[in-house]
């Protein structure tokens, strides 16, 4: 039997590092510091060696290691900037992302530079060699000595030739970087697309079983005729490329899109929407790269809008977030499955969540328009009522918030005291929480004259956290981040875990009787929820 593998390769492409600047004498070289704790001396050292050359040194401070720069300090780096030095990896999560930001900076043509302490490097270098920058420089820092400051003179001055010839494999060969993102270490075949196998079905689910290619439960062989058909109903050419999928940004053409969609289980009929949950999970604004490879149990939650959920059979009543329609399952299965195969966030080699969640194997639902009075979250994005449209967002789990509440202030108290779990990113870090709200309470408020955006304000007003029950280290943590907002935070403050009314993403959902809404928090301004149109809005083919 002949299958279609659902893996994305590394690319063949590569390019040297940019051309640097001849000399540093006057040059304007920006310094991006995530904070991380060997940062401060590490950068402080950079800083005044780099100065002490004759350079501008400008000093970017980020929120945190795994966030990326905010618009205005990106700006600001392309407009003035010459050269960009990015640290400090001392942790894997940090140089990972040290490594992705300075790739990026790379091959848009801006020279970049990444600083790691002596046990990181290799984690820095996979991602510039996995994302086509195998000679960009990563230098070995140190807070306790300046041995390493010369090598960093040289890298923001070297010809682009010298220092690919001197990078390129000094820390991650291709071989090394397939193998740290489970590309070979399964014996898994990456030089063709199409593998022969033996054995039926029983045989490929061992297989795939074997290669890391399923998340352990069974799954259907991706034989050429059944991609097909996924590939048809798409109405796209099998090569063309839906999107670069993190935290590998391996390329997501159709055919392998499919191919992980047949292995899923999914039916034809549920490409189009898929194709938009890979889109926009890939989005820039969901920071996938630096939440996939964290510790945290992040996963994408797929809510869908529109006629398509009807198409699609996707449920959007009784027992919405459980078991019983298949296209829930299949189409954020497949996304799972096109994360690991193509993205390259595999559990237990890439994917190193400390826990874990069950919503990493799917996470799908239909919001219930037809019962609520309210237009669906997608129209809040810009889409018109008839559009269909999925909203792609990392949550952190689901917690249920039950209460008797009956009138509209009793149940706005009972949403408020659900979502104010203090031991949650959003606190920490701002930004986004997910509200699936029941049916009953969403029937009352409605009755009551209370639109979406009334309960979003009426909600955040009520959401407040006392500072007095954190650790000192999470009110430290909560200082670092959200200083913008609260400059002069003590423990007799209070905050709210989102920024603004309009980050409390509510989705009316499930079936009634039953006062069961329930929140997702999500990793907070680290991420962002995306929503794309479903290119097919009706699922048909």
């Amino acid at each position: 039997m002949d299958i279609l593998s659902p893996v994305a390769p590394l690319p063949l492409t590569r390019r040297p590092p940019s051309r640097r600047p001849a000399t540093l004498r006057g040059a304007h070289v920006a310094l991006v510091d995530n904070q991380r704790p060997a940062a401060k001396a590490i950068m402080d050292a950079a800083r005044r060696h780099l100065e002490g050359l004759g350079a501008r040194v400008t000093v970017v401070a980020k929120r945190h290691g795994s966030a990326p720069l905010d618009d205005a300090q990106q700006q600001r780096i392309r407009r003035e900037c010459k050269a960009v030095v990015l640290g400090v990896g001392d942790h894997r999560p940090s140089a990972l992302y040290a490594g992705y930001e300075a790739a990026s900076l790379e091959r848009e043509g801006l020279p970049a530079v990444v600083l790691c302490t002596s046990d990181f490097p290799l984690h820095a270098q996979v991602v510039t060699t996995s994302m086509g920058v195998p000679g960009l420089p990563v230098v070995v820092a140190s807070p306790s000595d300046g041995a390493w400051l010369g090598a960093l003179a040289v890298v923001l001055t070297g010809t682009p030739e010298a220092l690919d010839a001197a990078y390129q494999g000094r820390y991650c060969s291709r071989a090394q970087a397939e193998a740290y993102l489970g590309l070979v270490s399964h014996g898994q075949p990456m030089a063709t697309s199409v593998v022969r196998m033996d054995g039926g079905y029983d045989g490929f689910h061992a297989l795939a079983a074997r290669w890391r290619w399923s998340d352990g439960l069974p799954v259907f062989p991706p034989t050429p005729e059944r991609v097909a058909s996924m590939v048809q109903v798409s109405r796209r050419a099998p090569g063309e490329v839906v999107a670069l999928v993190p935290p590998r940004f391996g390329e997501a053409t159709v055919e392998r899109v499919a191919a992980n969609a047949v292995m899923a289980g999914c039916l034809p009929r549920e490409m189009p929407a898929l194709i938009a949950a890979v889109q926009a999970l890939s989005r820039p604004g969901m920071n996938a790269f630096g939440l996939l490879l964290g510790t945290g149990p992040q996963a994408p939650m797929v809510c869908v809008n529109g006629p398509a959920r009807k198409a699609l059979e996707i449920n959007s009543s009784h027992n919405v977030l459980g078991a019983g329609r298949a296209a829930n399952g299949t189409v954020a299965r497949a996304l799972r499955f096109v994360i690991a195969n193509v993205g390259g966030c595999i559990p237990e080699i890439t994917d190193l969540a400390a826990m874990g969640s069950p919503t990493k194997y799917a996470f799908c639902f239909g919001e219930n328009e037809e019962e609520s009075a309210w237009p669906g979250l997608h129209t809040t994005r810009g889409l018109p009522k008839e559009a269909s449209a999925v909203t792609v967002s990392l949550v952190r789990g689901v917690f249920d918030i039950s209460s008797a509440a009956v009138t509209p202030d009793e149940i706005v108290k009972a949403l408020a005291q659900g979502m104010s779990v203090r031991s949650t990113a959003n606190l920490y870090y701002g930004g986004e929480m997910v509200l699936l709200l029941c049916l009953q309470w969403a029937k009352a408020l409605q009755a009551a004259g209370v639109s979406r955006a009334d309960l979003q304000l009426r909600i955040f007003d009520a959401l407040q956290v006392p500072l007095s029950s954190l650790t000192r280290p999470d009110l430290d943590a909560l200082r670092a981040f959200r200083s913008d907002e609260f400059p002069d935070l003590d423990t007799r403050s209070w905050v709210p875990p989102v920024r603004n009314p309009d980050d409390i993403l509510i989705v009316v959902t499930g079936g009634a009787p039953g006062p069961h809404s329930a929140c997702c928090p999500t990793s907070g301004g680290l991420s962002w929820s995306q929503t794309v149109r479903i290119a097919d809005g009706n699922g048909a083919p």
